[in-house]
């Protein structure tokens, strides 16, 4: 078969190798499909991971919530997104309840949220339990109300059981282990039991001058008995008496209480002294019970004859006389001359002289009077106090008046409860009334014109006064 061939122009070659060369050169560039589509797989991928981790970095900031528990068991503070609420922990503490958490002092709700870092702070009450004091055979029972961490105070003298015959000593738990004054209790109900002790009393003595004597105890009921007896150069005991005077003896029953006994002795020797007022010395003597008074020969005074002697009561003492057994003091008593006594009663009302003879004592008259003062003692030329029974020598005396001047406090009570005006006189300590009242205010203290605080105890210038109550609006 004879072969077709077909004639191209050379144009038309031409032309067909130019679109040859174009389609070898597009076909450099083109990229295949699958290749696109792994390529746009990949380009997604990245823009969500350029996208999850921008969001990741947004929500890594974080907040801290400090919790301070304010003594109760520690917690771990918190982390949080800001903004992003939080259940708030609730923490325990032995013998409070929890009331919540606070922030500037304001209880925060839960669930909680913050945008900053915060402290919060638990807050917190006491549980209150009761405290029984049982009086344990005494009466009566008593109980208070604590709160945890409270000091027990036990009840007052007023309060506190009694028990006949027996002393309270103080008080235990039920373990019988003793609770002392201060102490902080376990937050529950708690009683305690009181310790009683037999009521001991002591006995202490007064020798008055003779050997010690050991004090003793008794328990009430006990009768008494007599310790070793005393001794006392020159004296011998008698018997043990109290201060009232009544004597105790072997068996007596004594009040529960303590109490001192004093020795009651009887003198076996004893000292005559001689007062001679005036004359000569005379030496003392020393006589034993019984013995009859032997006079030494009588004292001399110039211008004066000696009379006799006399006790302090005036009583003469003559020669051979038996004396009580105790010390005493007889006086000489002179005769011929008096002593003259005026008196100056320095503005007080008049006072008549007296004379006394020799060997009389001052019997002072009527004391004197004189508006806003109040009379206190006689006084002679050197300041010196006279009292009644004073022995004046023969001579001339002038007794001076000594006065203490009153003055009246009056009390100005602004308004409120009426308070009598009190009389001082001169150098006494101002004792204070009981405070007025008044509807709507506080007393708060007396005070002078010029401000100046009058307190209990104080000393004013004797002149008349008035002070004034301060208040203070209730």
């Amino acid at each position: 078969m004879e072969e077709k061939r077909i004639y191209i122009s050379p144009e038309r070659q031409k032309k067909l190798a130019q679109q040859e060369a174009m389609k070898k050169k597009r076909a450099a560039f083109r990229v295949p499909r699958k290749t696109l589509v792994i390529a746009g797989i990949a380009l997604l991928s990245l823009l969500l991971l350029f996208g999850l981790l921008r969001l990741l970095g947004a929500g890594s900031k974080k907040v801290t919530v400090y919790l301070n528990t304010n003594g109760g068991e520690a917690l771990s503070n918190l982390s949080v997104r800001p903004g992003k609420e939080v259940k708030l922990p609730e923490p325990v503490r032995e013998g409070y309840t929890f009331l919540g958490w606070s922030l500037d002092d304001k209880i925060v709700a839960s669930p909680f949220s913050t945008e900053e870092n915060v402290v919060l702070m638990a807050e917190w009450e006491g549980i209150a339990y009761v405290v029984t004091f049982d009086a344990n055979g005494g009466s009566p029972d008593n109980r208070i109300t604590l709160n945890y961490g409270d000091e027990i105070q036990f009840p007052s003298p007023e309060q506190e059981p009694k028990k006949a015959g027996f002393t309270l000593v103080g008080w235990a738990d039920a373990s019988g282990s003793e609770v002392k004054a201060g102490t902080v209790l376990p937050a529950e109900n708690v009683t305690l039991y009181a310790m009683w002790a037999d009521h001991m009393f002591r006995i202490t003595f007064d020798s008055d001058g003779g050997t010690n004597v050991p004090s003793i105890s008794l328990k009430e009921g006990d009768v008494f008995h007599a310790p070793a007896v005393p001794t006392r150069p020159g004296y011998v005991f008698q018997y043990w008496e109290d201060a009232d005077g009544n004597k105790v003896t072997e068996g007596t029953q004594l009040e529960p209480k303590d109490i001192t006994l004093h020795a009651v002795w009887k003198q076996t020797t004893y000292t005559v002294s001689f007062d001679t007022r005036g004359g000569s010395f005379i030496t003392a003597m020393t006589l034993q019970d019984g013995d009859k008074l032997v006079l030494p020969a009588a004292p001399t005074k110039a211008g004066f004859n000696f009379s006799h002697w006399e006790d302090k009561d005036g009583n003469k003492i003559e020669n051979g006389a038996v004396l009580p057994a105790e010390n005493i003091t007889l006086y000489a008593v002179w005769a011929d001359k008096a002593a003259e006594i005026s008196f100056d009663s320095r503005g007080g009302s008049a006072v008549e002289s007296i004379t006394l003879k020799d060997g009389e004592t001052l019997e002072l008259p009527d004391d004197p009077v004189r508006e806003g003062y109040r009379f206190a003692y006689w006084e002679d030329e050197n300041g010196t106090p006279v009292e009644d029974g004073t022995y004046l020598a023969p001579g001339k005396y002038t007794l001076y008046a000594v006065w203490s001047k009153l003055f009246t406090v009056t009390f100005d009570s602004k308004g409120g409860s009426y308070v009598e005006p009190i009389v001082l006189e001169e150098g006494q300590m101002l004792r204070l009334p009981a405070d007025p009242v008044k509807d709507g205010a506080v007393f708060g203290g007396w005070e002078t014109s010029y401000g100046i605080a009058i307190t209990d105890g104080c000393l004013l210038d004797p002149e008349d006064i008035t002070v004034y109550a301060k208040w203070i609006e209730d």
